[in-house]
């Protein structure tokens, strides 16, 4: 357990009120530190130990520097503990000497004398410290100091890189801009334009095919989190969206994420995806959309795979368009 061997300080690491509060060991490898450290705490045949500790209470501020990044307070290099309280000694003489009668005068000397005498001694341990410090730590600072210019310099480079990526999301501010960027939904011509053999011969009007994908998340600690997120088809909890693609494979629509439990036709009517489609589009995707009342309804069409249902055969036109179904996928 650590604590202050400060006279009179009661801080310990433990207690909560101390939290904030940082504990410093002696400076063991350097002697004439730790002879200073002691003499300012004024302790008597006080021997420390690698346990020994000295809070921050007891230091000025200028002695404490910040790592960079994580804020974490440490000791500059020579750094002496000069903030103390040490009450006053009662002695027989002290108490005989207050009862003789004194003048002002003398005791204002006294008290003068005092304090210049102490002054000086803190002056002498300052100089002292100085020239310890220039002789044995002042490499090992410097060079701390220039990692820390390079890195600082790094950063500031790679920021400068950053802010010349005009596609970067991390430097785009403003949330109408990451839409336009996640959301390029191309016009019926350019869609034509460069759409493939494949679609031209049979699939001519499809203008997006549709698919969703799951991504795994680490389990909620709410049960009602866990219920909204959880996939049976990936057996664990996810968050899912809607991505969709030209003809030619370029992406053109990216959904919001939602819960991994809504469904396929839940998460194409939340996405607004209709509100981008012209007549007499054609919207290819997977068996799960059951969307086809929804696009006829604003005279477009689903196409996806044909299933048997009650038959056990299909037909001729039925078989045909299988057949062309993944040839354009």
């Amino acid at each position: 357990m650590s604590y202050c061997v400060a006279y009179g300080c009661n801080n310990k690491k433990d207690r909560k009120d101390c939290r904030i509060k940082s504990f410093f060991g002696f400076p063991l490898k350097n002697l004439s530190l730790v002879k200073t450290w002691v003499k300012m705490l004024r302790r008597d045949n006080f021997q420390p130990s690698p346990y020994s500790k000295i809070c921050s209470d007891h230091f000025d501020e200028s002695c404490f520097e910040y790592l960079p990044f994580t804020n974490r307070r440490q000791l500059k290099p020579g750094a002496i503990p000069t903030i103390f309280v040490f009450s006053k000694a009662t002695s027989s003489r002290r108490v005989l000497d207050r009862c003789l009668p004194t003048t002002s005068t003398e005791t204002y000397a006294a008290s003068t004398s005092t304090e210049a005498n102490v002054g000086m001694e803190r002056a002498e341990i300052l100089t002292t410290m100085v020239k310890e410090s220039n002789k044995v730590t002042v490499r090992t600072q410097t060079v701390s100091f220039n990692e820390v210019i390079d890195l600082l310099a790094e950063l500031k480079d790679l920021k400068i890189r950053l802010e010349k990526k005009e596609f970067v999301p991390e430097n785009i501010k403003d949330d109408t801009k990451m839409k336009a960027l996640t959301n390029i939904f191309p016009s019926k011509s350019m869609v034509i334009e460069y759409m493939p053999l494949p679609f031209r011969f049979s699939n001519k009007d499809v203008r997006i095919i549709v698919d969703c994908t799951k991504f795994s998340i680490q389990k909620p600690s709410s049960l009602v989190e866990q219920q909204l997120n959880f996939s049976r088809y990936k057996n664990t909890n996810t968050f899912k969206d809607m991505i969709g693609i030209t003809p030619n494979g370029a992406i053109s629509f990216i959904s919001p994420l939602y819960c991994g439990s809504i469904s396929d036709k839940q998460l194409f009517l939340k996405s607004k995806l209709m509100d981008h489609l012209e007549p007499n589009d054609v919207v290819m995707a997977d068996k799960g959309f059951l969307i086809s009342e929804e696009l006829e309804s604003i005279g477009c069409k689903l196409q996806c795979p044909i299933f048997l249902k009650d038959k056990i055969q299909f037909d001729v036109a039925e078989m045909v368009s299988t057949l062309n179904y993944p040839t354009c996928e």
